[in-house]
């Protein structure tokens, strides 16, 4: 029996998940690497119900909200799926961020209940007092007087489909996300099963992501990236290998020994794929792979050229997708012709540009990109100033900027906060960028604005470098006199052992940028 749903109930992560239970029980749906646990669908519906009864029994009702605090692994997939089958909101919390951020964290998603894993306990133990939960359920091999201990929320409750008293709806908000907040202070992200499904459909729809697929999932579990790729897999049917901890290596071993075929990564996962030696990169063929998404920033071309080298056989796309929204595809087919493009809106979804008053601009002009679609998010948890900053009615935005070619295709230039402004030149820091990638002792690098007297901003790069190079930031510069104008060459170079980022793998330019300007009035 499913429980008490609406007419729309086939739109529900719940009603998805039953669904494959009953027509394909057998078939793998979840992999936990680390953990080595695997799952048919069969298998985890039924732990997903017991579960789910479970929280029942605990008094946890539809719009309740429950913080989860957990590594990359399978648990937080289990509640994500049995919380949205109750009406529950799921708030996952970035398991690397301080006990006092944590505590901001889920002060902010007024949580009514909390699942952590055993290593964070003695920073709950720190925080506990000022939380206002009741609840608390802890992961882990002992258990530990005062908490709730996960494996006995299975014990003694059944497997069938549980029966909330209020009816679940595709309207309902299943999550917030909470953004990694490369531009400011993390915003929780509110998505319905409608939303949330739509930006899931959009991943499956544009490689046909199928039932016969196994899918790698490098993202943590706590971001858009983890969530939604495994919501992918669900709607697909197909094989979620819940990654864990990122290692190069390990991902190039995984891919061939489970014969993985579609695999998402940010650019830098496929930069550290590149730089492992080249007799390793040669004996694991990937025959099996497909499909191969990049999202969360354009690739470098060095990176990509390097990349399709090694795997031509493997379908490349490159998307355009935030935490609120998915944008844009670029198709394998483009890949070539299109350089540093994320290619047209995908399915459902349209594409505007406007200047900072909401007028369109015209067809190969820069402006500030707006999406409007299936897959746009219902607004940030009480924040309502971030909702009038980043709508223009359904139009939404994340201040990225660029232009519409004469094909309709989106090429980004610039995060708005990101592009420099010196002596009244606008730089967009990410073609600075691509060509100091293009330096041989260069491994990474970020490009800001920094303070001058006389220009207002200049150009200033922050790099790494490959093991064992060595070069003075002066004779970085002096290389890149005839690779870009004038006006865009870095006007200094600072050379650090590692980029910060987030959880995620993006360039955190805002801390870079509040080294330079912390003492300033005017930031940019």
């Amino acid at each position: 029996m499913l429980g008490r749903v609406d007419g729309l109930s086939g739109l529900t992560l719940g009603a998805i998940l039953r669904y494959h239970a009953l027509n394909y029980p057998h078939h793998l749906a979840v992999v936990d690497v680390d953990n080595n646990k695997r799952y048919t669908y069969e298998e985890l519906n039924n732990r997903v119900n017991r579960l789910a009864n479970s929280l029942l029994a605990m008094g946890i009702q539809k719009g309740d909200k429950v913080a989860i605090l957990m590594k990359d692994r399978l648990e937080p997939l289990e509640l994500m799926y049995a919380l949205n089958k109750i009406g529950g909101i799921w708030a996952p919390v970035n398991y690397r961020l301080t006990p006092q951020g944590v505590k901001q964290q889920v002060l902010h998603s007024d949580a009514k209940m909390f699942f952590f894993e055993e290593e964070f306990a003695n920073g709950i133990q720190e925080i506990k007092e000022s939380l206002k939960i009741d609840n608390y359920v802890m992961l882990g091999e002992k258990e530990r007087p005062g908490y709730a201990f996960y494996d006995a929320l299975f014990e003694g409750f059944s497997e069938e489909e549980p029966e909330p008293e209020e009816a679940i709806s595709s309207e309902d908000i299943i999550g917030i996300v909470y953004t990694s907040g490369t531009t400011g202070v993390s915003k929780g992200v509110m998505h319905t099963h409608r939303t949330f499904l739509g930006w899931a459909f959009n991943g499956m729809y544009r490689d046909a992501t199928n039932r016969n697929d196994r899918l790698v999932n490098p993202y943590p579990m706590f971001h858009m990236g983890g969530s939604a790729l495994s919501a992918i897999c669900l709607l697909a049917g197909a094989t979620n290998y819940i990654f864990g901890k990122f290692d190069p290596m390990k991902f190039i071993k995984v891919i061939e020994e489970e014969k993985i075929t579609v695999v998402w990564a940010i650019p830098t996962i496929v930069h550290a794929v590149n730089n492992l030696a080249k007799e390793v990169k040669d004996k694991h063929k990937w025959a099996s792979v497909r499909a191969f998404t990049t999202s969360g920033a354009p690739f470098l071309s060095e990176t990509q050229i390097e990349f399709t080298k090694q795997w031509p056989h493997i379908k490349m796309h490159s998307t355009y997708s935030a935490s609120e929204a998915y944008f844009t595809n670029l198709r394998p087919e483009d890949q070539d012709r299109k350089v540093r493009c994320v290619g047209p809106a995908v399915f459902g979804s349209e594409i505007r540009l406007m200047d900072k008053e909401g007028k369109d601009v015209p067809q190969g002009e820069v402006g500030i990109v707006y999406v409007q679609g299936i897959s746009v998010f219902k607004g940030y948890y009480k924040n309502p100033e971030a909702d009038k900053k980043s709508f223009r009615g359904d139009w939404f935005t994340c201040e990225d900027m660029g232009y519409l070619d004469e094909e309709g295709y989106l090429h980004l230039v610039d995060r708005a906060k990101d592009m420099i402004i010196s002596g009244g030149e606008n730089i967009a820091s990410v073609e600075v960028e691509n060509m100091l990638s293009d330096h041989p002792a260069i491994f990474e690098c970020a490009v800001i604005g920094v303070p001058d007297d006389k220009w207002g901003e200049r150009v200033h790069a922050v790099v790494s470098l490959h093991p064992g190079q060595q070069v003075k930031p002066e004779e970085i510069i002096d290389w890149c006199k005839d690779k870009i104008a004038g006006y865009k060459r870095p006007r200094s170079v600072d050379i650090i052992q590692e980029l910060p980022k987030s959880p995620v793998g993006k360039l955190l330019k805002r801390e870079l940028r509040d080294q330079y300007w912390k003492n300033n009035k005017v930031k940019v």
